[in-house]
């Protein structure tokens, strides 16, 4: 646990800046995804929307690890100077 939270506290400034980013818009693509499911579930109840709306979340929750996962991945690259 002590070496996970060493690697958060030595990344580089512009990767955390590029990670805090990533995280924000993934976020917002989950609330869009949500917002999709609470219209369904007050007004439509479709299993269209309601896969759209699943679909959504997953794919927001996917670019949120993508961006955490390249983050640390490229500022091992650039502090190794690979």
């Amino acid at each position: 646990m002590e070496k996970i939270k060493n690697i958060f506290i030595n990344l580089n400034e512009v990767d955390l800046k590029i990670m805090k980013y990533g995280i924000i818009f993934s976020l917002l693509i989950a609330i869009i995804g949500t917002l999709m499911l609470s219209y369904n579930l007050l007004f439509l109840h479709t299993i269209f929307l309601f896969k759209i709306g699943i679909a959504i979340v997953k794919l927001s929750f996917y670019f949120a690890l993508e961006f955490i996962i390249c983050g640390i991945i490229v500022d091992k690259i650039a502090l190794d100077h690979i």
